[in-house]
This record gives structure tokens, C-alpha cells and sequence, in this order.
């Protein structure tokens, strides 16, 4: 199921923490609204299909810049968010670090936690890895989630893609400016009059963000 969880919760580092249900093995689930800041974006994979039910990377947190830990054993959301109803592959602890490299590289920028953009990037960029290894697709190829809006693609179909073309006054991602969350869905908040409460949460957290790198010269991640 999705949404926010009532059972069971538990203390930890004086902070309650209720844990829900993991993603099925092999699976990870793209999760917002966590955090110590309720608007924190992240990925939690459930790898104990490997090594026994003690994988390499269990309660790995993939997300933007962060040092935030909210992924429980076997990818358990301990971090109080909203899970997607759809899980997604992504070739397992290998296949997770080939990727979360990949978006570290091309979103570095991104504000700790607090946008959208490095965790959905991730989950395009798994359903990618894993659609061409399991249909032999050429690496090359478009694909939604390569930061162009390919033929074929809509901000309906790839809003990820789409929405910077769509409505590029509000959607274009440029450091240090994250878009409001409605970029990332169908419509490129062009169906609302403005940002939601949590869109604008999530840009006051960015610009306290820029303050705070402008102080810490980059130097340390954030724990959100």
C-alpha cells in the first residue's frame, strides 16, 4: 500500500519511526514527504535476495546530497514518507551504485534532500538499466528520464523529460533553482494556480540550502 503508516513505531535517536512494509525482493520504491523535514525525497531497495539476506548495501538511502538515513533492512521505509504505488528494478547493489553514481555526477547540484529531481532521475535511469540488460536495448537509445523530450514523449508519458519543454518558466532545471514538485507530474503545474504548500516547503528549504552551502563551501552533505 501506499501513503503515510500508523504501525508499528518505534524510537530511534529520540525520533519516532514508523517502519512500513518493504519493497518485494529485488525491488526498489521511490519515496517523498520523509525525513526528519517531511519533504524529503528518496529511494529505498529491498536487496535481500543477495548474499544470503545480508547484501552489501542494505539500508543504503538513495537520494540528492544528503546524509539523511531512512531505508530500513531489506527496504523498509523508516523515514516516514509516501511510497509510489509502482515499484521499479534496478540490477540489485551493483546495479543501484552504477546508478546512484551516474546521478551524483549529473545532478551534484541538487539541494540535500529537499528536491525531486536526483531520486526520480534514479528511478529513470533504473527502469532504463534494467529494461536494456533485460531486452538487450541499445544503450544509446531515448529513453524517459535522458533529460530530452524525444519523439514520442509528452509531459503525460515523461513529465521528467517534458516539463522543462512544456513549461520552461517554471520547470527548467538550472543550479542552484530546484523546480516545484508538480514539474515532475503530468500537467508541469500549468493545471494550478501555484505551487502546493509542500512545492513551496520544498523551495524554502532550497534556499536555506544555497545559505548554508555558501557557509560550508560544499564541504559536508546534509542530514534532512
Amino acid at each position: 500500500s501506499s501513503g503515510r503508516q500508523t504501525e508499528p513505531v518505534r524510537e530511534t535517536s529520540g525520533r519516532q519511526v514508523r517502519t512500513v512494509p518493504a519493497p518485494p525482493q529485488g525491488e526498489c520504491v521511490h519515496i517523498t514527504g520523509g525525513g526528519t523535514s517531511g519533504v524529503h525525497f528518496y529511494v529505498c531497495c529491498n536487496n535481500c535476495d543477495e548474499s544470503g539476506g545480508n547484501p552489501t548495501c542494505d539500508r543504503t538511502t538513495y537520494q540528492g546530497a544528503s546524509a539523511g538515513r531512512y531505508c530500513g533492512h531489506c527496504g523498509a521505509d523508516e523515514g516516514n514518507g509516501k511510497l509510489e504505488l509502482q515499484h521499479f528494478k534496478c540490477g540489485g547493489c551493483a546495479g543501484q551504485s552504477q546508478v546512484q553514481e551516474t546521478c551524483n555526477k549529473e545532478y551534484s547540484w541538487v539541494f540535500p534532500g529537499a528536491c525531486w529531481v536526483w531520486s526520480i532521475f534514479f528511478k529513470n535511469r533504473c527502469n532504463k538499466r534494467f529494461q536494456q540488460k533485460a531486452r538487450s536495448l541499445d544503450s544509446d537509445a531515448p529513453f524517459c528520464g535522458d533529460n530530452t523530450c524525444d519523439p514520442g514523449e509528452t509531459d503525460i508519458t515523461c513529465p521528467f523529460d517534458c516539463c522543462p519543454v512544456t513549461n520552461p518558466d517554471t520547470c527548467v532545471r538550472n543550479s542552484p533553482t530546484c523546480p516545484p514538485e508538480c514539474c515532475s507530474k503530468p500537467g508541469c503545474c500549468k493545471t494550478s494556480k501555484s505551487p502546493t504548500v509542500k512545492g513551496d516547503r520544498v523551495v524554502v528549504l532550497a534556499a536555506i540550502s544555497v545559505v548554508a552551502f555558501a557557509f560550508t563551501g560544499f564541504s559536508r552533505p546534509f542530514n534532512f
